[in-house]
């Protein structure tokens, strides 16, 4: 089953990531300042994520694509690694699409 995970980030930053049916990891959150509000944006992730919208697709001055999801137009909850094709990211698009709103959180906080 698809799970997040919140751990706390290098500088102090509480994260999350959501990683697939196959441990894959396929998204992490930017940082914020407590757990509550990390909570808050998995919540908010698995209330939205089936919505097209919230994915705000992008390719890199490499040509990489990639993709940002946003909670409301100037607020962004986090940002995709750089994608080898579309196709790889419109796949995993859809994975959290399919997966977000079933995944269970992990309360354990992890340290990196």
């Amino acid at each position: 089953m698809a799970r997040f995970k919140i751990f706390i980030d290098k500088v102090g930053k509480y994260r999350f990531l959501l990683k697939s049916n196959e441990k894959q990891i396929v998204f992490t959150s930017k940082g914020y300042p407590s757990r509550l509000i990390c909570f808050n944006h998995i919540r908010f992730i698995k209330k939205y994520a089936s919505k097209d919208e919230k994915y705000e697709r992008h390719v890199s001055h490499s040509g990489s694509p990639y993709f940002i999801f946003k909670l409301y137009k100037d607020k962004i909850i986090g940002v995709s690694e750089m994608f080898l094709s579309k196709l790889k990211m419109e796949n995993i698009i859809s994975l959290i699409k399919n997966d977000a709103n079933i995944a269970e959180i992990d309360n354990t906080i992890y340290s990196i």
